[in-house]
């Protein structure tokens, strides 16, 4: 996939166009964020047959009566703000219901795919997926055999699971697996499996059989075009499973287009790293930050355009929407850059965050008379009008004098301020018009376009000083 466009459609109610460039890509979100929104959206365009029968009833079978179902099903993924309002889908700039999928391998993924259940059959485990296999009764049957081979192997060699072992037996029509962990039991179980087994293993096994079954499946081998598409799969798992996972992934998925949603930012974070810097991949990968904003769905690209970039661009009476929208999400990439180094904000580690909080050293909070709470820089600021009102001269104040001064006379903190504040105004009443296509006669000027571009090539460069490294390309 090149380009996804969506307007109206669940979550996103604004136009949003998400560019590919037929490259991986790493998504995080909170819950609620809009990921399963853009998770939906990948599923009705190349999964809508399987996605009828699961939800139409086999007694539905007029073929008025079965329409009307999937207009009914097709309707639900409106925009809830304005559900008579038709959504916008496009794939590669094709409305999803023209688009051809013919030569497109496109498998699908979620938490609830993998989760566990009592009774596990193969059969029924990928016929309830999105996994683009036609006939599961007879794919299975006939490899049978093969997938319950591939399976021990993953769990021994790539998941380091050598007590775990499992077989593939037919029962009642089904094939079902059974299940042996000589670290806890003697005999192999075939029911009752969440109370005999570790949700993160069952969960491991049922993402191994569906990812064997695509690895396995004929329209694989003929396809000219591999996606796989997985949404918040890492559940119970701990660091170590995660990173199995990531590492399966890349070993056996590496002809895929690679799609990967999380909420999670350890597994982000992992995987980023993993993918772009451990197995030097960065030029085939980019990440994207998935935020909610008054109710509407946006997906910013964490390594937006460069400066230059969007300048080469810029075409002065002509474009100024489209650079409106590109300026506006490099600052916010900026801003986020900025926190991080100044430990504002960012996305933080949940237990690096509670590991800080709970080190020995003082946390140092207050509310003042209004309960209005005060952060460390109101306490500073305190302490500095202390020091600047003593006349004494003592030994210490003139210590702490300069330690103050120290910290404060960083010019390119200063110099970064600046443009920030600067480029907010624009932002806030000049962007936001042109990248929101309000209807209403834009305010923003060629002048103002080129100053902000300019505040955008002095963040830059003050941003590279300040982290001591070219943290952009152009």
């Amino acid at each position: 996939m090149k380009t996804i466009f969506l307007e109206k459609f669940k979550g996103f109610l604004s136009p949003c166009t998400i560019a590919l460039d037929g490259k991986n890509a790493l998504f995080y979100g909170e819950n609620g964020s809009g990921k399963s929104s853009l998770y939906d959206a990948i599923k009705i365009c190349f999964h809508k047959n399987k996605l009828f029968s699961s939800k139409i009833p086999a007694s539905v079978t007029l073929p008025r009566d079965r329409k009307a179902r999937e207009n009914d099903i097709i309707n639900s993924y409106n925009n809830q703000m304005n559900p008579l309002s038709n959504f916008s889908l496009f794939i590669n700039g094709d409305d999803y219901s023209s688009f051809s999928t013919a030569g497109y391998d496109v498998n699908i993924i979620n938490a609830e795919d993998i989760a566990p259940r009592d009774i596990l059959e193969v059969d029924t485990l990928i016929q309830s997926a999105m996994v683009n296999i036609v006939d599961v009764k007879k794919f299975v049957t006939d490899k049978k055999t093969y997938i319950e081979t591939l399976l021990n192997d993953f769990l021994h060699k790539d998941f380091h699971e050598p007590k775990l072992s499992l077989s593939i037996n037919l029962v009642d029509s089904h094939w079902r697996v059974s299940i042996l962990d000589c670290s806890r039991m003697s005999n192999a179980v075939s029911d009752n499996l969440c109370a005999n087994l570790n949700e993160a293993k069952l969960r491991i096994i049922n993402l191994l059989i569906l990812t064997t079954a695509i690895l396995d499946n004929d329209i694989c081998k003929s396809a000219s075009h591999h996606i796989l598409v997985l949404d918040d799969i890492i559940g119970s798992m701990d660091s170590s499973n995660r990173t199995f996972v990531i590492k399966f992934i890349h070993e056996y998925f590496s002809l895929y287009q690679k799609l990967i949603f999380t909420h999670s930012p350890s597994f982000f974070n992992i995987s980023e790293y993993s993918f772009m810097t451990a197995w030097g991949e960065k030029d085939k990968w980019l990440t994207f930050k998935i935020v909610e904003k008054d109710g509407d769905a946006e997906v910013v690209n964490t390594e937006s355009e460069s400066a230059r970039k969007i300048n080469k661009r810029y075409h002065p009476g002509r474009n100024e929407s489209v650079i409106g929208n590109s300026i506006r999400k490099r600052f916010e990439c900026l801003v986020q850059e900025f926190s991080k180094l100044i430990c504002v904000g960012g996305i933080a580690e949940t237990g690096q965050i509670l590991n800080e909080i709970n080190r020995n050293n003082t946390i140092y909070f207050k509310q003042d008379s209004t309960n209005k709470v005060l952060t460390i820089y109101d306490m500073i600021k305190e302490i500095s009008s202390v020091i600047n009102t003593d006349t004494s001269g003592s030994a210490i104040a003139v210590q702490l004098k300069g330690i103050l001064n120290d910290y404060k006379a960083n010019a390119d903190i200063v110099q970064l301020r600046n443009a920030l504040s600067e480029l907010m105004i624009y932002q806030k009443v000049s962007l936001n018009p042109l990248s929101h296509s309000t209807g209403y006669t834009s305010m923003t000027t060629t002048q103002e376009i080129k100053r902000s571009l300019a505040l955008l090539f002095k963040m830059e460069n003050l941003m590279n000083g300040l982290m001591h490294r070219d943290i952009y390309s152009y």
